[in-house]
């Protein structure tokens, strides 16, 4: 309709009509370029907004399994050391000392635990000092956005440098706790390494009792005591960026 309006206004040779429709005609296009343009800003910011609400959930989530994960750590260490600091001193450590080694600590600093264990015996105590070791997680949103290349989606500057932060350090805390893995095992010994992992066999309390009578068993505590210590050293330094990561996604999310 307009090019027929324009056509016969040239033929009429009405020069300011022509230019009026010209002037309409173009913004008309702007207009519909503008709000294409919104339009995509606006399907951008949704997609961004979900992306940034999964990424808080699941880092919420990590960063609470961490502190729980470091709070039992920090006990199993706590009843190490009492273990090590009793066995190097003159009395013997034998199963009832041990157990109630055990008891007292749990009565002391974990009284709920201290109910479900009233009953354990001594080689089920011992078992609790040790395995739950954790390495630190990854968020699987954010390997589906690096593998898809949606990551770009991300506009926020600030978002990604802390991800691809938080990515780099867990990698390299990976790294170091699969690498003093393999280099303190061997340190630990035969009398620890059977009492501590075949708690399951048929006679776990005989196996125990044997091994604490072996000066290797104290050796090999204080090596295993020495390799956790490292290894929450780099879960923890992990952790703190995953609670900044935490923050920072969070100041990012809309509230609806």
């Amino acid at each position: 309709m307009i090019l027929r309006r324009i056509t016969e206004h040239v033929k009429t040779q009405n020069w300011f009509a022509v230019g009026l429709d010209f002037v309409i005609v173009v913004v008309g296009v702007f207009i519909g370029i503008q709000v294409a343009n919104w339009n995509e800003s606006r399907i951008a910011l949704l997609e961004e907004q979900a992306i940034l609400a999964r990424l808080a959930a699941e880092y919420r989530d990590i960063a609470e399994k961490g502190d729980a994960y470091l709070v039992r750590s920090a006990q199993q260490r706590q009843l190490m050391a009492r273990w090590i600091d009793a066995a190097e001193d003159d009395e013997s450590l034998d199963l009832r000392r041990l157990r109630a080694l055990f008891v007292d600590y749990y009565e002391s600093e974990a009284p709920d635990l201290a109910r479900e264990m009233s009953d354990s015996s001594a080689s089920e105590l011992f078992a609790t000092a040790f395995g739950g070791e954790r390495r630190p997680d990854i968020s699987i949103t954010f390997q589906q956005l690096v593998t898809s290349g949606d990551f770009r989606l991300i506009r926020s500057e600030r978002v990604r440098s802390a991800l691809l932060e938080h990515s780099a350090e867990r990698e390299e805390a990976v790294r170091a706790i699969g690498f003093n893995h393999g280099a303190a095992t061997p340190a630990f010994g035969s009398a620890f390494i059977q009492s501590t992992f075949q708690a399951g066999s048929p006679n776990p309390e005989t196996v125990l009792e044997e091994a604490l009578i072996d000066p290797e068993f104290t050796k090999g505590l204080r090596a295993f005591y020495g390799m956790r210590v490292y290894n929450e050293n780099w879960f923890l330094r992990v952790h703190e960026i995953t609670k900044r990561v935490l923050v920072i996604l969070e100041s990012e999310v809309e509230t609806p």
